[in-house]
Formats: structure tokens, C-alpha cells, sequence
């Protein structure tokens, strides 16, 4: 289905608060979901989804001006990422105006990732990230060796993509919680993409354990 808008909704007690699953070929991919105004989250833990808005295989999207907070991943066996926005696949999109805060995962072992907004699509897809803000998201995965940094918490994880444009964004590391289990988070993590446009961003990393990072990236720099 195609040109559909889901809006001003409040979203608590599910596993996933919206997920859109498209068809990855071309000829069947859905176009143009339009996904605003909704408050997905809680204050209270067995009410918290495991991701606020999931995304896969869709053209033209648009994920606007949604409240995204209280996220926690627990206890489920899948490895979707603990995240405000996941997008996936063959995808082409605007995130936009939307605030994500309270982020944590604390089943990491099962080998799940943990951000504001995880990115892990395609060489051809094109995502669009302005005017966000994004705060507090934190796992205490415990070990702290370089390769395992796609298992700490970052504001954006870009795992893999296309084009991806990031402007005028504002992401604050923030967690008020400490030990050496929260080191090696970011604000940005870039991990593989074909091209990052970063333009105009704050990025700012107040937290206090370990070694802390505001961009953290293995891509060569242009």
C-alpha cells in the first residue's frame, strides 16, 4: 500500500510502535508513508516499546514532528536495533522536527544496536536527517574493546547507506548514568556509507565514563 498517513496518535504498551515492512523489489516498494505528529513511548518500563518507528523498503517517506521517548529493549530475542528510527533496506526519505530522548538497551548481548536513529540501508537509498533532537541513549554493554563499538549507544547510527544528509540536528549525549559500561558512546557513529553530507549540527557529549566520542566514524574523509 502507497500513500498512507498515519498521524497524531499516542502509541504505548507495544513492541514496535509504528513498523512499515515493503516489499524490496522496486516494482512492489510502498511510496510515499507519511508518519507525523504521534508520541510514542512511556515513563513506565513494562510500557515501553523496543522501537518507536521502523522503516523498510519505502520511497518518498516522511517521518515528521513525532515525540519519541522511553524506549527499552530487554528482553526480546530479536536483533533490531534498540532505536527512536530505524530505516532499512531500499529506502528513500525525510526525518525531520522530531524529538527522541530515553533510549536504553540492556539485552545488547543478543547482538542488537542502540541509537536515536539507526540507518542500515542500501548503497542507492537517500536519507534525509534535519531538525532533530536527540538525547539520553545509553546501553551498558560492558565491553569496551574497539570492536565492539556498534554495540555502545550513539544519538545516529549510521551502520550503512547510500547518500545520507544530517543538518541542523541537535544531539546531546546526556545519561546521568555512570561506569565504565557506558564508554565509547557518541553523539554520531559512522560505521560505512557510500556519502555523508554533515552540515550545521550540534553534537554534544556530556557524558562522564570512560572514553566518550561526539563523531566517531571509519569512513575516508573527502
Amino acid at each position: 500500500n502507497s500513500g498512507i498517513t498515519i498521524k497524531n496518535n499516542i502509541v504505548v504498551d507495544a513492541r514496535e510502535g509504528v513498523n512499515i515492512n515493503g516489499d524490496s523489489d522496486s516494482s512492489k516498494t510502498p511510496f510515499d508513508w507519511k508518519i507525523q505528529n504521534n508520541i510514542i513511548g512511556s515513563t513506565i518500563d513494562s510500557n515501553k516499546p523496543e522501537v518507536g518507528i521502523i522503516i523498510s523498503n519505502a520511497k518518498n517517506y516522511e517521518i515528521s514532528n513525532n515525540t519519541i521517548s522511553g524506549i527499552l529493549k530487554s528482553t526480546s530475542t530479536t536483533k533490531k536495533a534498540a532505536a527512536g528510527i530505524t530505516i532499512l533496506g531500499q529506502c528513500t526519505g525525510n526525518i525531520y522536527n522530531n524529538t527522541i530522548t530515553d533510549v536504553n538497551n540492556t539485552n545488547y548481548n543478543n547482538g542488537s544496536n542502540t541509537a536515536g536513529i539507526f540507518i542500515n540501508t542500501s548503497s542507492t537509498s537517500i536519507t534525509t536527517i534535519y531538525n532533530n533532537i536527540i538525547s539520553n541513549i545509553y546501553t551498558p554493554a560492558n565491553d569496551n574493546s574497539n570492536d565492539n563499538l556498534n554495540y555502545k549507544g550513539h544519538g545516529i547510527y549510521l551502520k550503512t547507506g547510500g547518500t545520507t544528509k544530517l543538518y541542523y540536528n541537535t544531539i546531546v549525549m546526556n545519561s546521568t548514568k555512570v561506569g565504565s559500561q557506558y564508554g565509547k558512546a557518541s553523539c554520531l557513529y559512522i560505521e560505512d556509507a557510500s556519502s555523508v553530507d554533515l552540515k550545521n549540527n550540534i553534537l554534544y557529549n556530556n557524558l562522564q565514563s570512560g572514553t566518550q566520542y561526539t563523531l566517531l566514524y571509519f569512513i575516508a574523509l573527502s
